[in-house]
């Protein structure tokens, strides 16, 4: 009942987050971890409970998305039990706000995830080491957009013609090169000013 008041958690992810004293225990202090930092982040003339007001529904949602569909998943992929977990509450939860910071793109968060389960390691470590940090600077990005752009020109003229749908393939390619790194609304976004030139 507290998940579903003070963290305004859906009844359906409720019930899958309190099933298990251990997952619960788990939930609580990920949250909790979430909370205070949101709390800290509170801009020039917003208090701390109105910061949290304000992302508090895009928090959780990140946080319930990544822990029962992904966590869940590679738990069960490595046969792992949440009572012998190398993950911190801490580092998941310091995880999901580099998600949410927009520092990680999905598919890589996905393998830094992986690497937590498997080492203890913290995220931002795993991120600086292998150099998997989001690409979101347009200058970083737009020569490979307008490399992905000439090397598609057949795409380029269905976009051009009114397919729009077209255009997540030319969103998929520079992700592909970028190795998964590239953010995609700033790949979407200057695609599109690529194409209207």
């Amino acid at each position: 009942l507290r998940f579903r008041e003070e963290f305004g958690i859906s009844a359906a992810d409720a019930l899958v987050l309190t099933d298990d004293k251990a997952i619960a225990d788990y939930t609580e202090q990920a949250l909790s971890e979430l909370q205070d930092w949101v709390r800290s982040t509170a801009g020039e003339g917003e208090t701390a409970d109105e910061a949290w007001e304000k992302n508090k529904s895009k928090i959780v949602k990140l946080f319930t998305g990544w822990f029962t569909s992904k966590l869940f998943g590679l738990l069960e992929k490595h046969a792992i039990d949440i009572r012998i977990i190398k993950i911190t509450p801490e580092n998941f939860a310091e995880f999901i706000t580099l998600v949410h910071q927009g520092r990680i793109s999905g598919p890589v968060g996905l393998q830094i995830l992986e690497e937590m389960l498997m080492s203890g390691e913290d995220p931002s470590q795993i991120l600086e080491e292998k150099g998997l940090e989001q690409i979101s600077s347009e200058e970083d990005l737009a020569g490979i957009v307008e490399d992905v752009v000439e090397k598609n020109a057949g795409v380029v003229e269905e976009y051009k013609s009114g397919k729009e749908a077209v255009l997540m393939f030319l969103v998929g390619q520079v992700m592909k090169a970028t190795q998964g790194k590239a953010n995609p609304e700033t790949v979407a976004r200057l695609l599109k000013k690529f194409l209207r030139a």
